[in-house]
């Protein structure tokens, strides 16, 4: 009797396993897993979004504002992790933080940010902080030969125009920090700086600076 009391527990429980594998991915509340769209943390009443299904059918990833009553306010840097659909993304006024940095999101074209948001906002579908003093991403799936930095931005963040495909950038004078791999990539040929050689100098710093020199 107490192997057949056995037996069916495991198939009960074999069944639940199944059953939630079905569906599209794990969120969890105070440890307590549980299905739904997406998969998320919640912790200090805010929801940090680490993966789900929010790219439609035409390529928008709409990231939502809230998730069972609970604002969303980081996106993981798992988020995107693996990307081709992905085309425009649009960021809620909810979001504070944002680990991930879009680099597998190959055909990203726009990003936009809602304009009540008081962490960042977008220029032209490049995402900047709110008051455009960094750029933080540039889509990797624009396709323009050129890109001017915006004359407020003082500083360029780290892989801010990682795998982009113009050739040529121009910086403006006022920019004082380039940080790490912000050009790496195989299509720049040229980057034409406003300022003079010492500004160039105390703004690169020890940034790795990639020209296809072959090109």
């Amino acid at each position: 009797m107490k192997k057949l009391i056995l037996i069916v527990l495991c198939i009960g429980l074999l069944c639940s396993a199944i059953s939630a594998s079905a569906n599209d991915e794990w969120g969890a509340i105070g440890g307590t897993p549980y299905t739904t769209d997406y998969v998320y943390v919640v912790e200090n009443e805010t929801v940090t979004l680490i993966n789900g299904n929010i790219t439609d059918s035409n390529g928008v990833a709409v990231i939502p504002s809230s998730i069972e009553g609970y604002p969303v306010t980081t996106l993981a840097d798992s988020l995107f992790f693996v990307d081709a659909m992905t085309k425009k993304i649009i960021i809620p006024d909810t979001v504070t933080t944002i680990h991930c940095n879009f680099n597998s999101c190959m055909n990203l074209t726009e990003i936009e940010v809602d304009p009540n948001n008081q962490t960042f906002s977008s220029i032209d579908g490049n995402l900047f902080n709110k008051n455009n003093t960094t750029i933080i991403r540039y889509p990797t799936g624009k396709t323009a030969p050129s890109y001017t930095i915006p004359d407020s931005v003082t500083t360029i963040a780290k892989g801010a125009f990682k795998y982009c495909k113009f050739e040529i950038i121009t910086i403006p004078s006022g920019v004082t920090k380039i940080e790490s791999e912000a050009f790496s990539g195989p299509y720049l040929k040229d980057i034409y700086f406003a300022g003079s050689q010492e500004q160039w100098e105390n703004a690169v710093g020890q940034a790795n600076l990639e020209l296809n020199e072959n090109a």
